[in-house]
């Protein structure tokens, strides 16, 4: 959904039923998710050349308060048969968010 020019929104629901936002802002190539819960909020802030997350933060919001930046990383994959750098990166990426208070 377009929201001004050049601003897109859109939502939806995660695996617990959770609400989920996310915008895309033209000007700035900024995207942005926010996965609401009920202890906490996960918000990230990223943008992406297509392919890689090119720059970001991940952040855990209690409360109204933001945590610090957790720098974002990612890529693009393949929607075929799951590869072992897939898996190992999906691990990677496990084990830096288990690191995250």
């Amino acid at each position: 959904m377009l929201l001004e020019s050049g601003e897109y929104f859109g939502g939806g629901e995660d695996k617990y039923g959770d609400i989920i936002i996310t915008t895309y802002a033209v000007e700035e190539n900024a995207w942005s998710l926010v996965d609401g819960g009920i202890l906490f909020d996960n918000v990230y802030v990223f943008q992406t050349d297509g392919k890689n997350i090119t720059g970001g933060c991940y952040f855990r919001v209690t409360d109204g308060e933001f945590s610090d930046c957790y720098p974002l990383f990612g890529r693009k994959s393949s929607a075929g048969k799951r590869s072992s750098e897939y898996d190992s990166f999906l691990e990677t990426a496990k084990e830096a968010y288990s690191k995250c208070p």
